[in-house]
This record gives structure tokens, C-alpha cells and sequence, in this order.
């Protein structure tokens, strides 16, 4: 219990970070990262969407999930935590997008088309409340159509990358073995990503909890 409690606490610590907040937990499988993870974004009052690889798991699965949980971060503005798991299944294509939203707060033609104009209308009406907040007394009005007027397209892409930044959180779960494990190995090819998160090391657990 005490290794636990020990544990989570440097999870919530990392997890409650501003705009650095993402980690890589390594540890055996089997030991309990999965549910420590979930333990401290539940502390950190951030939902936790876990990414589970099967065998019907391609890339176009991978971009709905992604928007759903950037729709949650960016558009809704909640605490968010995205949970990726070491697999066999595992794309590497998931890494490169992690490394994008990671530093940048974005991945690269994630929105493009109907899928962009859906998320900028919901995104407006965001904009334009925060904007109403900020007028006051007799000018009110005036302010409201000059404001209005400022609403961009870009604007609003800005405001989601921002939101981004600020509500979401990414762990990856890697299994500690000798030859490091699969994620592992390929975290080596994206050190941007790396260098983007803070590394935790389960080691174990002590007799009184075994």
C-alpha cells in the first residue's frame, strides 16, 4: 500500500504540471501502472481514455479516438489523460502524432475539411462568451460587434491548440524488460517525444504488499 500510495502521488504531481504534465511509466507487466494511472487522473480530476490495441486496430480507428479525446481537451475544455499501452499491435504512426501533440499541442492534418468547419462552430460560440466577459459599462455593445468581427478561423484553431496544451495529458505504459520492450525501442526513434515527458520507473512492490 505504501509503494502505492507513493507512486500515485508522484503520478498526480506530474499530471497536475501546466502544459508538461505527460509521462512515460515503466514498469513489469503486470505490477499495476494501468490502474495507478487511472488512480491519479482520477485525483487530478482528468478523465482517462485508454488506448487498447487489438487486432482490428488500424490507423483510421486510432484518428476517431484521437479526435474524441482532443474534442474533450480542446473543444469542451476538460482535464483529459490519454493512457497508450505497449502492444505487439502498436503503430508507429501513433508515435509521430503523440510527438506532434506532445510539443506542439496538434497533430497535422487530424482536421481537415467537415471535420475542421464542425470543430471551428463549435469552438465560436466559446470565443464569443469569453469575449462578452471582458466588455463593460456603455460600450458594451460596440465592443460586441468589433469583437465579433475578430473571430477568425485561425483564431479559433489557436484556441483549440491552447486548450490542448493546457487540459490534456498523455502517459505511455512501457513494460521494463532487458531489451526495453517494444514501445520502448521505437521511443528511441522519437526523442522529441522523449525529451516532451517525464519518466517514471515502478520498480516494485515490497513484501507487504506482495
Amino acid at each position: 500500500f505504501r509503494v502505492a500510495t507513493m507512486q500515485t502521488a508522484i503520478l498526480v504531481r506530474i499530471l497536475d504540471q501546466d502544459y508538461h504534465g505527460h509521462l512515460i511509466h515503466v514498469g513489469q507487466a503486470g505490477s499495476g501502472r494501468r490502474t495507478l494511472t487511472a488512480l491519479a487522473s482520477f485525483i487530478a480530476c482528468s478523465k482517462m481514455y485508454l488506448v487498447e490495441m487489438k487486432p482490428e486496430y488500424n490507423r483510421n480507428r486510432w484518428r476517431e479516438e484521437l479526435k474524441d479525446v482532443l474534442h474533450q481537451a480542446g473543444t469542451l475544455g476538460k482535464r483529459t489523460t490519454l493512457v497508450v499501452c505497449d502492444s505487439p499491435l502498436f503503430p508507429e504512426v501513433i508515435l509521430d502524432n503523440l510527438s506532434h501533440l506532445v510539443n506542439n499541442g496538434e497533430v497535422p492534418g487530424l482536421y481537415i475539411g467537415e471535420d475542421r468547419n464542425v470543430m471551428l462552430e463549435q469552438l465560436a460560440p466559446i470565443m464569443m462568451q469569453r469575449q462578452r466577459l471582458v466588455e463593460k459599462g456603455g460600450a458594451r455593445s460596440s465592443k460586441r460587434v468589433t469583437q465579433s468581427s475578430l473571430i477568425s478561423p485561425q483564431k479559433l484553431e489557436e484556441m483549440f491548440v491552447r486548450r490542448c496544451r493546457q487540459n490534456l495529458r498523455v502517459v505511455l505504459c512501457c513494460a521494463a524488460s532487458e531489451d526495453g520492450g517494444l514501445l520502448a525501442k521505437r521511443l528511441r526513434k522519437f526523442q522529441a517525444l522523449v525529451n516532451g515527458m517525464t519518466s517514471v520507473a515502478l520498480a516494485g512492490w515490497d513484501r507487504q504488499a506482495c
